[in-house]
């Protein structure tokens, strides 16, 4: 009888320092995986205020205000890239009869300032209701169409107020040609970023 109370009173001491032995590692996992819980929390919080800060939160009339903004100066910008283009094209034949060639270039110079006006007039209007960025980038692509047209006309003998020599001539031409894909890149860049900014804007209804 005294080896059965010595056993049990051994078991009860082994099992008590068991579940001691339980609650402490139960009470080490639990704060564990509370740590973990919270670290994920606040990862999904940063993530959300992250979100949320790059988001433009506007008013309905704000955006579709805005949006026709950006569509007016896209439709005009794009008819004076288009027009500069033939400028200095990086593929296009000329006629032949120096008639027909002279009359061709005076159209597609008077094609460029009528669409380099029009566009500037878009871009001065509006230009308090745009992005200080959006503005900056429709400014470089304006100064660069202005002075493809600037060169054409002196290259082309148009502009008879400017004199040059047949050297000078020809690294307006070069320029001229180089230019060309740089303003439609630029143009290209333009569009991506306006994509980007309107998409980032969340209408509240």
């Amino acid at each position: 009888m005294l080896d059965i109370a010595k056993y049990i009173g051994a078991f009860l001491a082994g099992s008590g320092l068991f579940l001691f032995f339980v609650k402490l590692a139960a009470n080490h996992i639990a704060k564990r995986l509370s740590r973990q819980y919270e670290l994920q929390l606040n990862k999904e919080l940063e993530d959300f205020k992250s979100k949320l800060a790059s988001k433009n939160y506007v008013s309905k009339v704000r955006f579709d205000a805005e949006f026709q903004i950006y569509r007016d100066l896209n439709a005009a910008f794009s008819e004076m890239v288009m027009r500069t283009y033939f400028l200095f094209p990086t593929e296009m034949t000329h006629p032949a009869d120096e008639t027909e060639r002279r009359e061709r270039h005076e159209k597609d110079h008077h094609a460029a300032v009528d669409s380099i006006f029009l566009a500037q007039n878009a871009l001065n209007k509006n230009a308090a209701f745009i992005t200080e960025i959006s503005f900056c980038k429709y400014k470089e692509i304006m100064s660069m169409c202005k002075e493809q047209e600037r060169d054409f006309g002196i290259y082309r003998g148009l502009r008879v107020d400017i004199q040059m020599n047949e050297v000078e001539k020809g690294f307006l031409f070069r320029r001229g040609h180089n230019q060309t894909p740089k303003i439609t890149n630029k143009h290209n860049e333009l569009i991506e970023y306006l994509r980007k900014y309107l998409e980032s804007l969340d209408v509240a209804e």
